[in-house]
């Protein structure tokens, strides 16, 4: 039985609350779950001019310059990026502000099974076989010593432009490539007040500084930049960036342009993803539109489909090519859910660390399936499977308070390949190897406890939340990392029934009661077999396949963390409470 803690996120000041709540116009309740985050609520929703100057970026003049006047010349420029949707997003911001400014822009993508990440010794060599000296990275670069001395020594020029952390040396500076021009926000001698960002928003301050340094039509300009805005928004939700600051400014404004893309290709996406654009959240960015893109290079390795669907401009191209890569990500969703299912089987709770071998799956899912196995039972989870002769190839990640990285690095010479941060690496061994280094890890936790973990924003039953609850609700929008949807708490109704929903009944709708005799519906999209399960026993009978849905007389006192939403149904607008999760208050 996996064990849950819901823990309170902490008090909130009352006096400041009130105040706030005047000031703002917003509801109390909403200012309250701001305050317990230690959301500065004099800026939160003050979001112009919260843009920083892109020259404080260590470089970013020197990098300008150098494009600048490789495309006034006219030459090729090689713009090297990465496969995931950072990577693709960056690369195409990057290849369109140079061409915008003469310059003759190409991207050439790494190879997943080929390269591995970012630039390497291959990609040089093909820039060279095209005919260009200048190459400029996004996404990646800032630890490619050896790629790109190599590009140094056939006399290119490197300008990189990346946001992944520096490495340091032994005396703790930072320890940069070899580079022309090296554009890092995290460099120890940036001045720039706000570092995370992803390579996406690196690719668009550049694209800014450049377009003023060199001067193009206010029509073209704006333009592009609406362009940038959604490519770029687009990589920040979906490389985990925290939307606060200056993130949650350019996610807010890329929704926007997203409900009326210029982006053909996105248009067509979203349709065969029946995203509806007017109602476009950082969760369908996050849940559908970035695991289409990645999808292509994590199948097929292949990243070319995804750049022709951005820049096709004509529909029925897009269309298809939407539908391609759409499937193909149906493909990765059944090799996830597979090995996820497998490996959620092999998981024993005494062991700290879930170390699983997942045969006969695609080492690519590795990571999701490591991600879905440690939300689900709040152990860090490591998962591997087989991947050339021998060789077993993983992904894991982690939880808050267990840094895997370091865990893992003390054997990095029982392994083939290793890298990563606290929170997740990626890992190859030898097959022979595994049952040491599983039996090394644990021993290494062991006395460690994990737990399924959940933050409660606050406790509101469902019965006191209101109509403008959920709108001011709505206004901290976008959700994501950094600023997660409320998670709110009701310990005080009775569960009085469970009704089937959804293709083959795998959904719940639940009839609640409040103190008050107040009737309550909610829905529930998680596991409905595990509730059903949990539940036989105050329910008396299982569900009949011709009732599908099972009652109480008494009602079951059952505990819920749940999010508030507005649902659209046949023209009329009521409030939805989605269930994340549950627990029987009295077992007696």
């Amino acid at each position: 039985m996996i064990e849950k803690i819901w823990e309170d996120r902490g008090q909130f000041d009352k006096e400041r609350v009130v105040l706030y709540s005047k000031k703002l116009g917003i509801c109390p309740e909403v200012v309250a779950i701001l305050d317990k985050r230690g959301i500065n609520l004099n800026t939160f929703f003050s979001l112009s001019g919260s843009i920083p100057n892109a020259l404080l970026i260590s470089d970013m003049e020197k990098g300008v310059e150098i494009v600048k006047e490789f495309a006034a010349n006219g030459k090729k420029i090689a713009v090297v990026n990465d496969y995931d949707v950072d990577g693709v997003t960056s690369g195409l911001i990057m290849k369109e502000a140079l061409s915008a400014v003469g310059g003759d822009s190409f991207i050439i993508t790494p190879k997943r099974l080929v390269d591995g990440y970012g630039i390497s010794k291959r990609i040089v060599e093909l820039a060279k076989e095209e005919g260009t000296e200048l190459i400029v990275t996004t996404d990646n670069g800032i630890s490619a010593f050896e790629a790109i001395e190599y590009a140094k020594s056939l006399g290119f020029t490197v300008v990189v432009t990346d946001h992944h952390d520096v490495h340091k040396d032994e005396s703790g500076e930072d320890r940069l490539p070899i580079a022309d021009a090296v554009i890092d926000a995290k460099r120890k001698d940036s001045e720039y007040p706000f570092i995370e960002i992803c390579g996406a928003e690196v690719a668009l301050k550049f694209a800014c500084v450049l377009f003023a340094k060199v001067g193009i039509d206010d029509t073209s300009r704006k333009k592009l930049f609406r362009r940038f805005t959604e490519l770029a928004a687009i990589g920040t939700v979906c490389d985990v960036m925290p939307l606060i600051e200056e993130n949650r400014s350019l996610v807010k404004a890329g929704l926007k342009d997203l409900k009326a893309s210029q982006i053909i290709g996105l248009r067509q996406l979203m349709k065969v993803q029946q995203i509806e654009p007017q109602s476009i959240s950082s969760y369908d960015i996050g849940f559908r539109i970035g695991p289409c893109i990645n999808a292509m290079s994590r199948i097929l390795d292949d990243t070319d489909s995804v750049l022709s669907l951005l820049e096709e401009k004509d529909h029925i191209k897009a269309k298809s090519l939407a539908e391609k890569i759409s499937k193909v990500n149906e493909e990765r969703k059944s090799f996830s859910e597979k090995a996820k299912k497998d490996g959620l089987e092999k998981v024993d709770l005494s062991e700290p660390i879930s170390i699983l071998y997942i045969p006969d799956s695609n080492p690519s899912v590795m990571g999701i399936a490591a991600g879905k196995i440690k939300d689900e039972t709040g152990h860090p989870a490591v998962c591997f499977t087989d991947d050339k002769d021998g060789i077993l190839k993983g992904s894991g990640r982690s939880v808050e308070d267990y840094d895997m990285f370091a865990a893992f690095s003390k054997y990095s010479d029982l392994y083939e390949s290793f890298g990563g941060h606290p929170g997740a690496i990626g890992i190859s061994i030898k097959k022979a190897d595994f049952d040491k280094i599983k039996e090394l890890i644990n021993k290494d936790a062991q006395g460690k406890v994990f737990k399924k973990k959940t933050i409660v924003d606050l406790f509101l039953p469902m019965s006191a939340v209101t109509d403008r609850f959920v709108e001011d609700v709505e206004k901290l929008e976008p959700f994501g990392e950094g600023n997660p949807a409320p998670v709110l708490c009701d310990d005080t109704c009775l569960l009085e029934g469970l009704t089937r929903m959804g293709q083959d009944g795998k959904y719940l709708r639940l009839s609640l009661r409040d103190k008050k005799g107040k009737f309550i519906e909610a829905v529930f999209f998680g596991d409905a077999d595990e509730m059903d399960s949990l539940l036989d026993k105050y329910f008396g009978i299982p569900i009949r396949e011709d009732l599908y849905q099972k009652k109480s007389s008494s009602g079951v006192p059952v505990s819920f963390l749940y999010t508030p939403k507005f649902n659209f149904w046949n023209g009329r607008k009521n409030i939805q409470y989605q269930i994340r999760d549950y627990a029987i208050r009295d077992l007696t």
